[in-house]
């Protein structure tokens, strides 16, 4: 569906509506909202200013969850739990 404020397509299932499930490829991959075509947004400065990206997108974009468990997995393992 569209976002009525943005006009960006926005994802409502998981696996992303979008996705061709036999290719694994997205099916509109020309016309991707910015979103998708800017991922990993651990580019943009400063970092923590873009984590509701991730917050809005992890249930419903599989890169997003996978970006987000693997930081979560390297960050406990070089983490000092007190």
């Amino acid at each position: 569906m569209k976002d009525p404020d943005s006009g960006d397509w926005v994802n409502h299932t998981q696996p992303c509506q979008f996705l061709d499930l036999k290719t694994n490829m997205c099916n509109i991959y020309e016309i991707r909202p910015h979103d998708c075509a800017a991922f990993p947004h651990f580019k943009r400065k400063p970092f923590a200013d873009f984590n509701h990206i991730h917050e809005q997108n992890i249930d419903y974009c599989p890169a997003t969850f996978r970006f987000v468990t693997h930081m979560k997995t390297m960050i406990e393992k070089d983490y000092e739990w007190s």
